[in-house]
């Protein structure tokens, strides 16, 4: 009999939170997942992809137009290089960063999760706003890796691109 009761606590307690949950609950998480899942690291991709190939167009362009090639190329290398000698590109700064940003979450989340009332927002509020910031480094640092080791392996000749791409193939 008090397993019965029990499980009827239980169920009671299941309905609550699920008649707490309520269909706007579940349609903020899922425009929330879209946002910080697909959308913005989209963004963010097309944006760093636009400004670090946008210089790279550029050179290409004077090129075209019969400027010193010796001198147009060595821009070029100098602004393909930067982001790599600057912050130090190599994959192992990647996981790094991925595992600052961990604990950082657990431990300033664990922080903010105790106190209630304006501190404790605010205090979650910075985190928030922290943690936005690190992740939007992260994806920085991942997109600058992609272009600079696709578009160095195929200048280095080490390219395995199609045959669809005929004289451009290195």
């Amino acid at each position: 009999m008090s397993t019965e009761k029990e499980s009827r606590k239980i169920k009671d307690v299941i309905d609550e939170v699920n008649s707490l949950w309520g269909e706007e609950h579940e349609e903020k998480r899922k425009k929330i997942y879209k946002s910080n899942i697909i959308l913005t690291p989209f963004k963010d991709f097309i944006f760093v992809s636009f400004v670090y190939m946008t210089s790279l167009a550029i050179c290409v362009m004077l090129l075209g137009t019969g400027g010193d090639a010796q001198s147009i190329a060595e821009f070029a290398k100098l602004i393909f290089n930067a982001p790599y000698y600057l912050i130090d590109l190599r994959s192992g700064i990647i996981a790094s960063l991925a595992s600052i940003l961990l604990s950082l979450y657990v431990s300033v989340g664990k922080f903010g999760e105790g106190l209630e009332g304006v501190i404790g927002e605010s205090r979650r509020a910075a985190y928030r706003n922290f943690a936005r910031f690190v992740g939007g480094v992260v994806s920085f640092i991942l997109v600058i890796n992609f272009w600079h080791g696709l578009v160095a392996g195929y200048l280095n000749g080490t390219s395995y691109a199609p045959e669809l791409f005929g004289p451009w193939r290195v």
